[in-house]
């Protein structure tokens, strides 16, 4: 059995450190998965890791577009306020995570940074903030089928389509 790691990552607080590191192998990647919903404004639906409110993912929110908006830790083409961001180190370049990611993993992959995971929402307005992700990693072979994980809210775990 893999690696597998399990975190739930609050609204209300900025950067949360996991133990989730890469590793120096060509054949290992990282799978992250993000299941749950928080608010990032109390007047505010709640939304997934993805920034969108569940069952509601075709929509469209133009001023929930973090792009340029360097007020949010991750601004960039992708940024949207309320989705779940990662940063590997405390001082690494933020990109968006989602409902989901894969690193891929190398001989040169940095192995001393820790993925630190964190709502996108402005660092004054977190106390706000009410909600959990939950989420999902583990180190996987690359030559392996990528199983679908998803979280059982009456169990409260994780559980793959296998399993």
């Amino acid at each position: 059995m893999s690696q597998t790691w399990q975190y739930d990552v609050r609204a209300d607080r900025g950067w949360q450190a996991t133990d989730i590191r890469k590793v120096a192998d060509s054949s290992k990647g990282i799978s992250v998965h993000a299941d749950g919903t928080w608010k990032h404004h109390p007047d505010w639906d709640a939304v997934g890791p993805d920034g969108n409110i569940p069952g509601k993912e075709g929509a469209f929110y133009p001023h929930l577009v973090a792009r340029g908006r360097t007020e949010y830790p991750h601004s960039g083409d992708d940024a949207y306020v309320g989705s779940l961001i990662g940063k590997w180190g405390p001082d690494g370049g933020v990109f968006r995570i989602n409902k989901g990611l894969v690193f891929d993993c190398g001989p040169s992959a940095d192995t001393s940074k820790t993925l630190h995971l964190a709502i996108n929402d402005r660092p004054d307005e977190l106390s706000s903030n009410t909600g959990v992700m939950h989420v999902f990693a583990r180190i996987y072979d690359s030559g392996d089928r990528e199983q679908l994980w998803y979280y059982d809210r009456i169990g409260q775990c994780w559980r793959t389509s296998t399993n």
